[in-house]
């Protein structure tokens, strides 16, 4: 109970300064003339979204491993609103779904999914193509980091444990097109955290706080960054 209290005040002290989601939408808007607001789900999309979600945690993964609802449902609004031409999930799974859906709603923009780990990579690509999505562009890290690629408008860094994605939060703001979004989720560690605004600090990238949309039950949440 102390242990969760004291890291709630910490967590509030970091983000204090770090701007909310509305300053997200006006600061997009005026870089890159996104919409000022973000698209709603309809009822139909949300019973859909929640019904895969609650499968995949069931017989694919476990829930404290999978993207939360709450990020895939953010992630899912953010790739139906904004105008990508490329993303990436930087750690494949229930998120390299949700963006493959939300390309065959939109444009049709192309999405890449990086895992540093092959088996889990490939049972990706089983969920993919057993739910009828694309399973193109599916990459292990380390093959992903040698390809010719485009500068990405959207990255997800959901890669491993956190004590290693800290390792590539660097390399994957380099990845971001210019007016290009990085979310990085598990900011509810604190250590992490604090990683995440160093980086973005020294590579001049607003920080928007995304705890109201993406809290769970885990106390997980998320932030994005704008390049």
């Amino acid at each position: 109970m102390f242990d969760q209290l004291k890291r709630n005040i910490l967590t509030t002290k970091e983000l204090i300064g770090v701007k909310d989601e509305a300053a997200f939408f006006e600061a997009i808007h005026q870089k890159a003339g996104a919409p000022k607001e973000i698209k709603s789900l309809s009822s139909g999309e949300t019973k859909f979204l929640r019904e895969k979600h609650e499968e995949y945690v069931k017989k694919v993964s476990s829930p404290e491993m999978a993207a939360s609802f709450e990020l895939c449902g953010l992630l899912y609004k953010l790739a139906t609103t904004l105008p990508l031409k490329n993303t990436v999930d930087l750690g494949a799974g229930f998120s390299s779904y949700v963006l493959r859906l939300a390309s065959l709603k939109t444009s049709n923009f192309n999405v890449y999914s990086v895992d540093d780990d092959a088996k889990w990579l490939e049972k990706t690509r089983t969920y993919l193509k057993e739910n009828n999505s694309p399973g193109d562009r599916l990459f292990e890290l380390k093959e992903f980091e040698h390809q010719t690629l485009p500068e990405f408008d959207l990255v997800l860094l959901d890669l491993n444990f956190v004590e290693v994605r800290k390792n590539y939060i660097e390399s994957s703001i380099q990845i971001l097109a210019k007016n290009g979004i990085i979310i990085f989720d598990d900011t509810h560690k604190i250590e992490y955290l604090r990683e995440v605004k160093e980086k973005c600090d020294k590579h001049q990238v607003q920080l928007f706080n995304f705890r109201n949309s993406t809290l769970d039950h885990f106390k997980r949440f998320a932030l994005i960054g704008l390049k």
